[in-house]
């Protein structure tokens, strides 16, 4: 018997993918805008394709002018007629005016058909501009690529999800485990899911060679050419407030500071947008395209996989991984997920997602050997979570407890009432009353969390980032 089994998948993507670096795109050094097209470059393949005779001038010219200055000029205008010069002298020595002092030659810049193609050699995809330019600046968030600038699937991400399928389907076989979780035991939100290792896989802490998920790896898949696979998409964040206590939809204003007074009760419509509003604020993403497909592998280490049987004393682990049951495993998550996000647009009566995810669980339900997974930037913080797995009261708890990182809170002192997201607090200490923030003095202000990350296609759909189909 071989001591590794290996699994062979297919992931087709079934809305825009996302694979952050936290890098973003320089205007005339990794993409330029001619003829209302983006052109997207592949900046080292353009220096390797510069021709030596005149590199170092033509570099300096586009660091000095970018990369447009490399395109041929268009034809210049004819010169005016001597004999229109003649008279302009004659009009200016009548009126008592000195002749126009002649014009310094323009530096000639180097441009031609040889640049052109090297521009066109290092081009990795064009995307027409249907947005305005001025909102592109500094707000392309550069897609993770290799170093060849092609275009994969992570396998750290494909088993980030794995994990947390793993970890959920046990968790809602066995609810009594959720009650002996505690998630109190450090404020370091980084550490948060230290009990839920110690629960499952019965290590102690920082004791990595009895990290059971060592027993699978999982490959990245193999790389496509961006000229195909990758485009540009605007991303906006659904936000979800209250007006007159009714909930109402928004979208997110980036960068942007509420106009409220810090620390008083938000009125959402006057700083962000309404849902039914064109606007251009959001964010841009180079996103892999819809029907792209990658071929990735599961590999299971199974003699691994006994050892660490036989060290708890015959008994399996905690989480047993047999090969066969990780399809079930992850349709049982995506069904889940699914439900889960179609209840949120159900409540919040947001039409297109609604239709989406229905959508959606026709098509897991009609397909025994596919599993619709979220991955990747832009994916719900339940999606990476065992968050479904928890009831409102153990949710709240853990908020109140990392409130500095889990959404919007209400500080129930006596004459305060601040309603304030924690992240901007400053030392601690609310910016109504001043009093140093207590958990236990917390209200939860629901739903968490309570925004989406939504893509705009070219014919303006709308849909939810990072899902895919994975086949076996």
């Amino acid at each position: 018997m071989s001591n590794f089994q290996a699994l062979h998948c297919k992931i087709t993507a079934v809305t825009p993918l996302h694979f952050n670096t936290g890098n973003i795109l320089a205007e005339e050094k990794d993409f330029y805008i001619h003829e209302d097209v983006l052109h997207r470059l592949h900046y080292i393949k353009l220096l390797a394709n510069l021709p030596e005779a005149n590199f170092e001038n033509a570099l300096a010219q586009v660091r000095e002018h970018g990369l447009q200055s490399l395109l041929p000029k268009p034809e210049k205008k004819s010169p005016k007629a001597k004999a229109e010069e003649d008279w302009k002298q004659i009009l200016r020595a009548k009126v008592g005016l000195a002749s126009a002092e002649p014009k310094e030659k323009a530096k000639e810049w180097i441009a031609g058909d040889i640049f052109q193609k090297a521009l066109e050699a290092a081009e990795m995809y064009q995307q027409p501009t249907n947005f305005v330019k001025g909102d592109l600046i500094s707000k392309i968030h550069a897609m993770a690529l290799d170093n060849w600038q092609r275009v994969f699937i992570p396998g750290s991400c494909m088993k980030g999800v794995l994990r947390t399928a793993l970890y959920l389907g046990n968790l809602l076989e066995q609810r009594d485990r959720l009650s002996r979780l505690r998630f109190t035991w450090t404020d370091h939100a980084e550490e948060a899911d230290y009990p839920l290792d110690r629960e499952m896989a019965g290590t102690g802490r920082y004791e990595f060679s009895h990290d059971i998920f060592r027993q699978i790896l999982v490959r990245d898949s193999e790389c496509h050419s961006a000229k195909h696979t990758l485009g540009l998409y605007q991303v906006k964040i659904l936000d979800i407030g209250l007006r007159d206590d009714q909930p109402i939809v928004f979208w997110k204003r980036l960068g942007r500071e509420d106009s409220e007074e810090e620390g008083r009760p938000e009125k959402p419509w006057q700083s962000q947008y309404p849902i039914d509003r064109p606007s251009n604020d959001g964010m841009f993403w180079e996103m892999i395209v819809p029907g792209s497909t990658f071929n990735i592998e599961m590999i299971f280490d199974i003699w691994l996989r006994d050892q660490m049987a036989q060290q708890t004393q015959g008994e399996k682990p905690a989480l047993f991984f047999e090969p066969e049951s990780v399809l079930s495993v992850l349709r049982s998550f995506s069904r889940s997920m699914i439900q889960q996000e179609l209840q949120f647009a159900q409540t919040y009566r947001i039409d297109y997602l609604r239709s989406f995810y229905q959508d959606l669980l026709k098509k897991l339900e009609a397909s025994g050997n596919v599993a619709y997974l979220p991955i990747g930037a832009g994916v719900p913080w339940h999606g990476k979570t065992i968050g479904l797995s928890l009831d409102s009261v153990g949710l709240d708890t853990i908020r109140r407890h990392f409130y500095r990182y889990m959404g919007k809170f209400i500080h129930q002192e006596k004459d305060c009432e601040a309603v304030f997201h924690a992240s901007k607090l400053r030392k601690g200490v609310c910016p109504r009353c001043n009093k140093i923030i207590r958990s236990d003095r917390l209200a939860c202000i629901s739903p968490f969390p309570k925004t989406r990350h939504i893509v705009f296609g070219d014919n303006g759909s709308q849909f939810p980032p990072g899902w895919i189909a994975l086949e076996m």
